[in-house]
């Protein structure tokens, strides 16, 4: 396949072709990709003057691609263009023939390609056969990772969602309910509380860290696309949730708390507001952003989320 490339999109384009793409999020939205402080290229691939397909690659202030994914983001990896009008066979086709043609192109171009791909993205056999025959110039290495999707399609009322929720969280929910105050919070309190529970674990958050998280939840708030719900024990916030979302899914991206609000239940308060939040914006689903290590995967998976594969796609070239 014979694909015309641009090494450097204009946003405004890029945008379009995202808002398109069956493999879109908020975190290959432009204004996501801005708010993360950190160069990056939006390349496109081109069939007959129309993209259909493109990868949001990030660079280091010396222009070396990054060589893992960056922090907090989620699914930046390729995206192709919604093909759904064919049948289902001349997809498959369509999609492994254009991410095997974008692949050869990226890694012809980068001495570094780090990719993570939407679980919406169900081959992957372009990254594993890259080089197939001709494993000394490189091969991707791919990192199988879960998250987990709640579909709110399947329950027409919130209060039918909650019957799907594990015992003890709708018993957490409705105690601190009673006893707690819920709000909107701003950034500074977000990044109070985010900070707080680094501090209750016995870690030290770095500087970088802490102003991304401060750049990320800015934008999403200034711009729209952000949502934070807070619980409050006398007028004190002890607890939130930040989400960001775009046209069909809200991501659970951000939560912060204080040492009293374990025992308070504040957390799952402020995370079931935000997922009745996300049905009220009438939201397909909320992608609880990775299930990856095993106390945070079995909390989240007690919202009643399902689990959804996905991959990171590393390739380096060899020396």
């Amino acid at each position: 396949m014979q694909l015309e490339v641009n090494l450097d999109e204009s946003k405004q384009c890029w945008d379009l072709f995202v808002k398109n793409s069956t493999h879109r999020s908020i975190f290959v939205d432009s204004r996501f990709l801005d708010s993360l402080r950190t160069p990056y290229r939006l390349i496109t691939f081109y069939e007959r003057d129309e993209v259909v397909a493109g990868a949001p690659i990030f660079m280091d202030v010396n222009g070396v691609p990054f060589r893992t994914g960056h922090p907090f983001s989620q699914y930046q990896g390729i995206l192709l263009a919604d093909d759904r009008s064919r049948n289902r066979q001349k997809q498959i086709k369509r999609s492994f023939d254009l991410c095997s043609a974008a692949v050869e192109i990226l890694c012809a171009t980068f001495d570094a390609v780090t990719l993570t791909q939407h679980w919406r993205f169900e081959d992957m056999r372009p990254f594993l056969w890259h080089n197939y025959h001709q494993a000394e110039r490189g091969t991707f290495l791919t990192n199988l990772r879960y998250s987990a999707v709640l579909n709110l399609r399947e329950f027409d009322t919130f209060d039918e969602y909650m019957m799907h929720v594990r015992t003890v969280r709708r018993q957490e929910f409705r105690k601190a309910a009673v006893k707690l105050e819920i709000a909107d919070a701003s950034a500074s309190v977000i990044d109070e509380l985010h900070s707080q529970t680094f501090s209750r674990q016995g870690q030290a958050r770095g500087h970088e860290e802490a102003n991304l998280v401060q750049s990320i939840v800015q934008n999403a708030l200034d711009l729209g696309y952000g949502e934070a719900c807070c619980a409050y024990s006398n007028g004190v916030p002890i607890a939130v949730v930040f989400f960001v979302f775009d046209d069909r899914t809200a991501f659970y991206l951000i939560a912060g708390n204080s040492p009293r609000a374990r025992e308070t239940h504040a957390g799952t308060l402020a995370l079931m507001t935000m997922i009745r939040r996300s049905f009220e914006r009438g939201l397909d689903e909320v992608d609880f952003v990775g299930v990856n290590s095993p106390n945070r995967g079995d909390y989240k998976l007690s919202y009643g989320p399902q689990l959804r594969p996905y991959y990171e796609a590393r390739w380096l070239r060899p020396l």
